[in-house]
């Protein structure tokens, strides 16, 4: 019984961004201030990391939301233990942080889980720039 509890509650093993999602994995800072600076569309950055069991959850949100949404936005994938300097510089501090970016700016913050249907209302065309942050009670 005490097995079938722990394996109830074990991180899924898998990629948190999954290779046919069209979430482009983040190398470098130039890369991510590249895509952010010269997109016509929102940016969706998700702050993630493999040993994160909340990213772990919110991956498969992330990934089908890229699928399903990617002509509206481009979403990219940050692993914070191989861009820790870009985590940095935006000061994540809780995993996994979704940023959202319009005009190379930030526009709005999701720290945990998020409503997905929060996301896609931001995504649309007539939303006007209003920084908010968003926390998950996880």
């Amino acid at each position: 019984m005490g097995l079938l509890i722990a394996f109830s509650f074990a991180t899924p093993s898998g990629p948190v961004i999954e290779a046919d999602s069209g979430i482009v994995e983040v190398t470098s800072a130039q890369q991510f201030n590249e895509r952010v600076s010269q997109s016509s569309k929102p940016v969706v950055a998700y702050f993630h990391a493999p040993w994160c069991g909340v990213c772990r959850e919110v991956g498969p949100t992330i990934n089908e939301m890229s699928r399903d949404h990617g002509q509206e936005a481009v979403f990219l994938g940050l692993n914070t233990d191989e861009n820790p300097d870009l985590a940095q510089e935006f000061a994540v501090q809780y995993l996994p942080t979704t940023i959202v970016f319009r005009g190379g700016r930030e526009e709005a913050r999701f720290v945990g889980a998020f409503d997905s249907s929060h996301l896609l209302e931001l995504l649309q065309p007539e939303q006007t720039a209003s920084r908010s942050t968003l926390t998950s009670p996880h």
